[in-house]
């Protein structure tokens, strides 16, 4: 996603790329926490029913401006990630809608 010229926002659903703390698309839900901790927040999906879910882990930080930077995991039914985004301060709109 791009806002005002700028890239906010990255998402993957394929499986080679990994984060920093190693997770890929195909991971389940427990692996995300495990490697995220109390980082990560849990939010229903918008269009897959429960259990999926958006888990959302923030950069930690000095706290200026990290609540805007960080990963979003997204979750089907059976708890496996299927597709991370790599975010700046637009992850939060629903499938890139501003």
């Amino acid at each position: 996603m791009v806002q005002s010229y700028r890239v906010t926002r990255l998402a993957t659903t394929d499986r080679s790329p990994q984060t920093a703390a190693g997770i890929r698309v195909g991971d389940s839900e427990d692996t995300v926490r495990r490697a995220y901790g109390a980082r990560v927040k849990s939010t229903p999906h918008t269009v897959i029913e429960a259990p999926g879910a958006y888990l959302t882990a923030l950069q930690e930080g000095d706290g200026s401006n990290d609540a805007s930077r960080g990963l979003q995991f997204l979750t089907d039914a059976q708890r496996s990630v299927r597709a991370i985004l790599a975010r700046g301060p637009s992850v939060a709109n629903v499938k890139g809608c501003v």
